[in-house]
């Protein structure tokens, strides 16, 4: 049987599909979970980065590389500060603004009168409901520019 093709086995490509779904290994609740654990965690992790002690846990790191290795601190290592340092401070603005954005997004959904309370909310979710919830929306809006042609 091995090395013949599909059509001589007198097996059916739709056969094939079926055992190979029912071979499949599903995922359960338990990994939904730990990847919607992993997303949270990462999530918190760019916050982290863009809170002003970021600059002071790699201000300790250059001062712990001059004290345990001042012979390799030379202009790479210089660089590779200055390199974290602007990530850091990248990260920090964009984050500024994307809150200042999102505090006037939240005070024109309150003063709206028929704005969606449960928008307000939206931020605290993480990156792929957020996507979900946009794609979801679109779909609603495509359906209902179609029953209004």
């Amino acid at each position: 049987m091995v090395g013949k093709p599909v059509s001589e086995l007198g097996i059916s490509r739709r056969q094939i599909a079926g055992v190979l779904r029912a071979n499949s290994i599903p995922q359960t609740a338990d990994v939904q979970m730990k990847k919607q654990q992993v997303r949270h965690w990462l999530t918190q992790l760019g916050e982290l980065a863009a809170h002003p002690a970021a600059f002071g846990v790699i201000a300790v790191y250059a001062v712990a590389w001059l004290i345990f290795s001042p012979a390799t601190f030379g202009w790479n290592a210089i660089a590779s500060l200055a390199t974290w340092l602007m990530t850091l401070l990248i990260t920090r603005t964009e984050h500024r603004d994307t809150q200042a954005i999102q505090a006037k997004l939240d005070e024109l959904l309150r003063t709206h009168g028929e704005a969606r309370d449960e928008l307000t909310a939206i931020d605290e979710k993480d990156v792929e409901e957020i996507t979900a919830h946009r794609a979801k929306e679109r779909e609603n809006d495509a359906l209902s520019t179609t029953k209004d042609a």
